[in-house]
């Protein structure tokens, strides 16, 4: 009696570990895929990249020691809503997810997974907040208006497109090379903080400012097709390929971008253009009827006139002397910086909206840029003598002298 006893004893306690090895799945579509899972697919890979069978004992049932099988997983277009359950294939660095029903993804602690494709789902919601490894994230053609990331991200290249952004700040995303947040709603884009950013697409957006200044890495731009009155490009030395036609700006200076090979500044409202940086590069200004001033290497000079009369711009100006002059784009005499001579600040007047104010000395170096700003008062932390104030407003651009005393 005792032995039947312990018999029946053993029996339920190992039934009750095989059971407890069991995964409980909560959608039924994310479950059947698993169990299709076969070398004659690529569903499951291992860790030689083969395909496998995830069901490895055929009982119908995935268990946990069969989840660590798992080295890439593919599911795509299942028909899934939830992905509850992915906790337990914890060895897991590829996660393909695309085109399900997915509305929300919350993904648990993943501390081998790398690469995340879950486009064209549902997707309000995504949090990778536990996924510290990350490296690749392919979010595209969702519902997406925020991210979750993880404070320290591993994160090089994220590809957001066709989403409902707003806004979006990649600070903490230290390691970002890539980032494709195009064919959203954007009105507010922060980059400052990648510095290892290298290519960006943000075009067809509803951008009015960006300023991608200091980041040494950028070598291609793609930010056509906004409302830009102002984007600044200091500091770009690996600069390549920029596309920001078709916005509204009224100035571009890739003065500091040698190796810039093409440039696209088509259709905006340009009135003065700096291409002075000892390159060569293959710019696009046509549809600019207002462009009044190119600075460019001399040996552009000739080329860069042709094209002026190809694209039938009357009175622009083209040199490579780049200096300021006080006499050049004045606005008329409702136009007033005061006071002047100056002791601590300055406000502008005009019936103009200012996009940007910049401060030079005599030979036409660059003292200082100021952000755009609510308040009409801009300091001056500079030695007394005179000064010129170059200010870009929606169609003209308006240089002065100031004295500061």
């Amino acid at each position: 009696m005792n032995k039947l006893f312990y018999i029946i004893l053993f029996l339920n306690f190992f039934t009750g570990i095989v059971t407890s090895q069991n995964i409980s799945f909560t959608d039924a579509q994310f479950e059947a895929k698993l169990l299709e899972a076969s070398p004659l697919n690529d569903i499951a890979l291992d860790e030689n990249n083969n395909p496998i069978t995830i069901d490895s004992n055929n009982d119908g049932i995935i268990q946990e020691s069969e989840a660590l099988q798992v080295i890439k997983l593919n599911v795509f277009n299942g028909g899934i809503s939830s992905l509850d359950g992915i906790e337990y294939f914890t060895n897991m660095i590829d996660l393909i997810c695309a085109m399900n029903n997915l509305e929300s993804l919350v993904l648990p602690e993943l501390p081998n997974l790398l690469y995340l494709q879950c486009q064209l789902n549902q997707l309000e919601v995504l949090d990778v907040s536990l996924t510290e490894n990350l490296m690749l994230l392919e979010a595209e053609m969702n519902n997406l208006h925020t991210i979750t990331f993880h404070p320290n991200s591993q994160l090089y290249s994220i590809n957001l497109r066709y989403n409902n952004f707003v806004a979006f700040d990649s600070s903490g995303l230290s390691q970002l090379a890539v980032l494709f947040i195009n064919q959203n709603s954007l009105e507010q884009l922060n980059v400052s903080e990648s510095s290892n950013l290298i290519s960006l697409q943000c075009q067809y957006n509803n951008l009015t400012t960006l300023n991608l200044s200091g980041l040494p890495n950028l070598a291609g731009i793609m930010c056509n097709n906004n409302q830009l009155t102002n984007l600044e490009l200091n500091e770009l030395q690996n600069l390549i390929a920029l596309e920001c036609q078709n916005n509204q700006l009224v100035q571009m200076d890739v003065s500091d971008s040698p190796l810039l090979e093409y440039a696209f500044f088509e259709n905006n409202n340009l009135v003065e253009l700096n291409l002075k940086n000892g390159g060569n590069e293959s710019a696009s200004f046509s549809g600019n009827p207002n462009l009044s001033y190119i600075c460019c290497d001399e040996a552009e000079i000739e080329s860069i006139e042709l094209l002026i009369i190809d694209w039938e711009i009357p009175n622009c100006t083209v040199d490579s002397n780049c200096t300021l002059d006080t006499n050049d784009f004045v606005l008329n005499n409702r136009f007033i910086i005061s006071p002047n001579p100056v002791e601590n600040a300055f406000s502008i007047y005009t019936d103009k909206t200012v996009l940007s104010v910049s401060l030079y000395d005599l030979n036409g170096r660059l003292i200082e840029t100021y952000p755009s700003k609510q308040s009409n008062l801009y300091e001056l932390n500079i030695e007394n003598g005179i000064y010129l104030v170059k200010v870009i407003t929606t169609d003209s651009i308006v240089t002065q002298k100031i004295l500061k005393e």
